[in-house]
């Protein structure tokens, strides 16, 4: 089988589409209800390592310190998402809808 260079990136862009798109599916399944009782959850430390039912995801290193500050605020407000929230939009989308509006965008 020939494959020219364009074929090959094609195809290549193709797997990794597709892994990204299996992956993505995957995170929105409900995650399995434990033998013992109630239904697992994500939890996120103050340093924002987070917690996946049967994983453990650390708060990446390459970030500054205020990045980490920044994606932890982000992910805790997440579990929350009702908290704050105006027509509809949860509360911590809030500050980015602002922030659209300031930069005149709807």
């Amino acid at each position: 089988m020939n494959i020219t260079r364009t074929g090959k990136t094609k195809l290549w862009s193709a797997a990794v589409t597709g892994v990204l798109l299996a992956s993505a599916f995957a995170a929105t399944l409900p995650a399995q209800t434990p033998a013992g009782g109630g239904a697992q959850r994500v939890i996120v430390d103050d340093d924002g390592t987070v917690h996946v039912p049967a994983q453990v995801v650390p708060m990446s290193s390459f970030l500054s310190p205020e990045a980490k500050a920044y994606v932890t605020a982000h992910l805790k407000a997440m579990q929350a998402p009702r908290d704050g929230g105006e027509d509809g939009m949860p509360g911590y989308m809030i500050p980015y809808r602002n922030q659209q509006r300031k930069l005149g965008r709807k």
